[in-house]
């Protein structure tokens, strides 16, 4: 049982009682007057909760507009892991209210955030899935010292790039627990390089800060493991259609490049369309049928699996199937929490992201357990900038793999994986062979 870490005063008068205590009865000494309110960071705020009271954080999900449709689940996974964890400091139940639901819109993630910030002692919030709601949330949430742990969002902007650089949509007091969309290129590389043993790349991407970044982090590490990257061109994102013909000739240069740099592998960090548009006349080229093409989560859709042209790729996308991993700081097996995540949502088969959201509510309530003090009068006393700080350092082996936090906002174990296109699946990306697996 985890015990309550309590004020330095009340420590030094337990001290006291202690020392004094001999052969002889004493009687008891009643300094609570005495005593100052414990002293925390308030630079950020101070949430003071009375003795008796719920602490309050918020769930923000978007709803029908969000095309997985992970709302549901997610929310069911939230409620699961704040049942696991139980009370804060052995006394404080955790309120998470009415799910917000939202939009998959900015201006929607915006009004969420002013409907949470109407009670000012919520501490914080877990979701949205879609980035653009994430974007409206952040503004006026984190200017206001809130923690904000988000399950879903891959984008490279929330955090930071390849190269180091902090990411356009990044706030301080957000976190995720999704792995970012830069190793999916990360992994590619090491595959390209320890796995297959290849040593000559191309890379096409499409300008997108997305597509670039994952451009950047694949180069990066493929250089590092003693490869080259030969050639790398930019598709016009116009680019869709290879029979149209102004589309064609543009398709036939790039083409043209990449066979000319005598590559063995390429990675192509591109939308559904400019990927399906490339692959549509490669394997006709002199000298690039041979060559192993890896593709991102950028391109798994619907109709980029469906599609002939796309047979023969390799793609990366995040591992969301935990197994039967087991959280370290509740103790549940991932397999007794998706029961009860489907026996909660009723969603009877629940995409994996719903491992995400049991280890983000799990993160942010571990983070309040230990940065939160019990006062002299039996209040729970919250200092946002501490949880923030709490937040940056935290770690523990979660549902979806080691969650270790960073300064900059990254929490996720990211296990990568590849997958086999082979032929088009009959349930999705699932259902592809998995040819190798990547930790972060």
């Amino acid at each position: 049982m985890r015990a309550p870490r309590v004020s330095a005063a009340l420590s030094a008068t337990a001290a006291t009682l202690l020392l004094t205590s001999g052969c002889a009865p004493v009687e008891p000494v009643d300094t609570t007057e005495e005593l100052p309110p414990v002293k925390v960071d308030e630079s950020l705020g101070v949430v003071r909760l009375a003795e008796g009271s719920d602490i309050p954080l918020r769930i923000v999900l978007d709803g029908d507009a969000d095309p997985e449709g992970l709302g549901p689940a997610l929310e069911a996974a939230v409620a699961a892991a704040v049942e696991d964890f139980g009370v804060i400091q052995q006394r404080f139940r955790v309120d998470l209210g009415t799910p917000l639901t939202t939009t998959c819109d900015t201006g929607d993630g915006a009004r969420a955030a002013d409907a949470v910030l109407e009670d000012p002692t919520v501490v914080g919030v877990i979701g949205p899935q879609c980035m653009a709601t994430l974007r409206g949330l952040q503004p006026s949430l984190t200017a206001a010292g809130l923690v904000i742990v988000a399950p879903r969002p891959t984008d490279v902007t929330l955090t930071v790039g390849a190269d180091g650089t902090i990411g356009q949509d990044r706030a301080e007091g957000t976190w995720r627990t999704s792995p970012s969309l830069l190793r999916e290129g990360v992994a590619a590389a090491d595959h390209a390089v320890t796995g297959l043993e290849l040593t000559r790349a191309a890379v096409l991407h499409d300008g997108s800060i997305g597509s670039v970044g994952l451009a950047d982090a694949f180069r990066a590490r493929f250089e590092a493991l003693g490869g080259t990257v030969v050639v790398e061109e930019q598709v016009d994102p116009g680019v869709t259609d290879a029979d149209d013909e102004v589309a064609g000739p543009l398709i036939d240069a790039l083409l043209d490049s990449v066979a000319a740099g005598d590559v063995d592998v390429a990675f192509l960090p591109l939308g559904p369309d400019a990927l399906l548009a490339v692959a549509s006349d490669w394997n006709a080229r002199s000298g690039l049928s041979g060559v192993t093409r890896i593709a991102t989560g950028l391109a798994t859709t619907p109709e980029v699996l469906a599609a002939e042209a796309a047979t023969g790729h390799l793609l990366t996308g995040p591992a969301l199937d935990p197994g039967d991993a087991v959280s370290a700081v509740t103790g549940m097996s991932a397999s007794q929490t998706l029961e009860r995540v489907v026996s909660l949502s009723g969603v009877e088969d629940p995409v994996g992201w719903w491992a995400m959201a049991y280890d983000a509510a799990t993160l942010l309530l571990k983070a309040i357990e230990d940065t939160s003090l019990v006062d002299i009068d039996g209040s729970l006393v919250i200092s946002r900038a501490e949880l923030r700080a709490t937040m940056a350092r935290t770690t523990f082996g979660g549902l979806t793999g080691r969650i270790a936090c960073t300064a900059t906002g990254d929490c996720g174990a990211g296990r990568i994986l590849i997958r086999a296109l082979e032929e088009p699946p009959a349930d999705g990306v699932a259902g592809l062979p998995v040819v190798a697996e990547y930790a972060g």
